[in-house]
């Protein structure tokens, strides 16, 4: 079994789902679905993504690029976060940050804080 196979099945039979179920949760036929999990066939993003849908896994994680099936942060992680972007700016902004090696200036400084607070609220 390749990895995309082995965590296919794995994904389903965690989430406590049959064949059957799956089939009629996403709309792949059973042929599909069975060829997938045994590696007769190659998924499609569409399928890989409605199946990671269903399973509530990431596709990267599906797909083995990643080991951490989770979708989204644990608390920890989004608590780390929100003390990223509670960081002070003013102190932001005396740090050296550098692009092609070239120091950003201010203005820079400042779009890079507010971008990093909306990347960051996005999982909230």
């Amino acid at each position: 079994m390749t990895r995309i196979q082995f965590r296919l099945v794995e994904a389903r039979k965690k989430n406590g789902l049959t064949p059957n179920q799956v089939s009629e949760a996403t709309g792949i036929d059973m042929r599909t679905l069975s060829g997938l999990e045994k590696g007769v066939l190659r998924p499609d993003p569409e399928k890989l993504s409605k199946l990671a849908k269903l399973y509530e896994v990431s596709v990267d994680w599906l797909r083995g690029h990643i080991n951490n099936p989770k979708t989204t942060l644990s608390e920890d992680e989004k608590a780390a976060a929100n003390a990223i972007t509670s960081y002070d700016l003013a102190a932001f902004l005396e740090q050296p940050f550098e692009h092609n090696g070239k120091p950003l200036n201010r203005e820079a400084k400042k779009k890079l804080y507010v971008m990093a607070q909306l990347l960051l609220d996005q999982d909230d």
